[in-house]
């Protein structure tokens, strides 16, 4: 659709519009008929603003801190992410994917082929990084605790406050500059 009518329309905004989109050819026709009435160029940014989703480049850097050890990054990245408007609850639902990925990329390599499909290869090289630094067992227990806090702040008028107890929970004691 994007070709036909000569949309300006980057490919990784196509891609989240059409993940969006959830498997509906009508809702992601929808919303690339909405986002293209606002904006003279769709690109990612404005695709996850209309969304208020973080998305795969500001998932990757809440889990680059993370892994880095970096708490006030993380929770810095939080607070701001919570001012900007994207959706906290969505953010750790993202995250936990983000990392679930990386955990099974670093058991077994071979299994990349399945994330090469639904991520771009500058996205898949940074997930590969990502799988080669971070311990298996710590990332288990993180990856739990952020499931715990996912379901706790589905049902909270406090969302951003069980995401950031369970990064402190697990980041608190190392934190690296």
């Amino acid at each position: 659709i994007a070709k036909d009518a000569k949309l300006a329309v980057s490919d990784e905004a196509l891609e989240l519009i059409a993940a969006a989109g959830d498997g509906s050819f009508r809702d992601a026709e929808s919303l690339l008929d909405q986002l293209t009435s606002l904006e003279d160029e769709v690109t990612v940014e404005a695709v996850e603003a209309t969304l208020g989703r973080a998305g795969f480049a500001r998932t990757a850097t809440l889990a680059e801190a993370i892994l880095k050890q970096q708490l006030t990054t993380a929770l810095t990245f939080i607070a701001t992410a919570g001012e900007e408007g994207y959706n906290i609850t969505d953010l750790t639902r993202e995250l936990i994917h983000y990392l679930r990925r990386a955990l099974t990329l670093r058991a077994d390599a071979k299994l990349g082929d399945l994330f090469k499909a639904e991520l771009t290869d500058r996205e898949f090289a940074q997930l590969a990084e990502h799988a080669k630094a971070l311990d298996p067992t710590k990332t288990i227990a993180l990856i739990r605790s952020l499931i715990r806090a996912y379901s706790d702040m589905r049902y909270s008028p406090f969302a951003p406050i069980p995401l950031e107890g369970a990064l402190i929970e697990h980041l608190g004691n190392g934190e690296r500059k």
